[in-house]
């Protein structure tokens, strides 16, 4: 019988494609902007998050202020296969 939960490999799959995001943010002018970097504020708790979500059966849901451009990174890393995954990026009202 088939797994209803994801597998390491469909977690990890998930966690590089929001890295590569953040990796390659098109900014407003158009450019490219690397925003996962370990000296932004919110980085430590999104690569733990991100370990966590990979290592352990259950989904991780979190907001995390990214100071540095006055946002919020809200994520759903959900274990089960049928929800998807959810990364915003909101600006703080």
């Amino acid at each position: 019988m088939e797994s209803k939960n994801k597998s390491v490999e469909e977690k990890i799959k998930i966690v590089s494609e929001i890295i590569s995001k953040l990796k390659n943010h098109v900014g407003k002018d158009g450019s490219i902007i690397d925003l996962y970097k370990p000296e932004y504020s919110y980085y430590n708790r999104l690569k733990e998050d991100f370990n966590e979500y990979i290592k352990n059966e259950y989904s991780i849901s979190n907001k995390i202020k990214f100071e540095e451009i006055n946002c919020y990174l809200e994520y759903t890393l959900p274990i089960k296969k049928i929800h998807n995954s959810i990364f915003i990026v909101k600006k703080r009202n």
